[in-house]
């Protein structure tokens, strides 16, 4: 029986909702070259787009910031940011988190 191996996958929509899947990152940025170009717990993303919705800061902020990056696509292997939201900075540890996750967003019904 013949074996059919995929080199590359696209998800365009969650299984079950009939929506564009998305990405939720929360960490902390490093290796900040420009809004377009930073990692947050190693994953590489771009938040330099024209669209993107910045909340509790701006994109001049992001240098050392830990923040929630949300996307709706991963483009040779960089998240797409649509919103970043900067996590206001308590005096525990940051904990450990798990990194990039993909999100099922609950439809109304």
């Amino acid at each position: 029986m013949p074996l059919l191996k995929a080199a590359k996958l696209k998800i365009r929509h969650v299984p079950g909702t009939g929506r564009p899947s998305s990405f939720d990152l929360i960490g902390n940025v490093g290796a900040f070259a420009s809004p377009s170009d930073f990692r947050v717990k190693g994953q590489p993303v771009n938040a330099g787009g024209p669209g993107v919705v910045f909340v509790i800061g701006t994109a001049a902020n992001l240098l050392n910031a830990r923040v929630n990056i949300h996307g709706t696509r991963v483009v040779n292997g960089v998240l797409t940011a649509a919103n970043v939201t900067f996590e206001r900075r308590s005096g525990r540890g940051g904990g450990s988190g798990c990194g990039l996750q993909n999100v099922e967003t609950p439809t109304a019904g």
